[in-house]
């Protein structure tokens, strides 16, 4: 009888902590990351939207974007100075057009699998984004090789994503920022993109 005690209860325990794991699973970002790529297989963007801020996410690339020429470009003298000041505030005055522009493409692409935007009533619309991000090396033969690291603090996470790039032997981590919101995670940003791309 006691034995039969004994194994009711650890049945209850098991039960409990599979009960506890799978509801953690459900609200960590790794779920999210994965309810995102599967929005994105299925080319659902309304699903996608909810796991990925696209707005957040290609003001961010824009802003790396930014970074990244203005330390390929430094002047050498005072009007290449000012010629750049220049440039980079116009940049910035256009970001929220060229933020709109990138999102259109990436909408497109979840809905049509392709940044070939020839049908795209927005086909005159440059895709300057997407395309120079393919033209590095950010394409469907990278290799996925699993979640590298979770790190979080309160509402905010980065999930390192290890992957193979098509054209190299050494894996990279790509670092994606998400935060909570309303019971699931979002993607925010992807911190080292830019950085990874000159690696590929």
């Amino acid at each position: 009888m006691k034995k039969r005690h004994l194994l009711g209860l650890l049945v209850l325990i098991v039960c409990l902590s599979l009960a506890v794991y799978w509801q953690y699973w459900l609200h960590s970002p790794q779920y999210s990351l994965l309810q995102a790529k599967e929005a994105l297989e299925k080319h659902d963007l309304a699903a996608f939207k909810q796991y990925v801020d696209i707005e957040g996410v290609t003001s961010n690339l824009l802003d790396q974007l930014l970074e990244d020429y203005k330390a390929e470009n430094k002047p050498s003298d005072p009007w290449e100075a000012l010629g750049q000041s220049l440039a980079e505030n116009m940049l910035i005055n256009l970001k929220p057009e060229l933020v709109s522009l990138a999102q259109d493409q990436i909408e497109y692409y979840v809905q049509k699998g392709s940044f070939n935007q020839q049908d795209s009533p927005t086909q005159t619309k440059p895709d300057f984004l997407l395309h120079k991000l393919s033209d590095k090396g950010i394409d469907k033969d990278n290799k996925y090789q699993g979640i590298d690291y979770v790190q979080k603090d309160g509402n905010f996470a980065v999930v390192g994503i290890k992957f193979l790039p098509a054209k190299s032997q050494t894996s990279l981590v790509l670092e994606v920022k998400m935060r909570k919101k309303e019971g699931h995670w979002q993607v925010i940003g992807l911190s080292n993109l830019i950085d990874l791309t000159e690696k590929m």
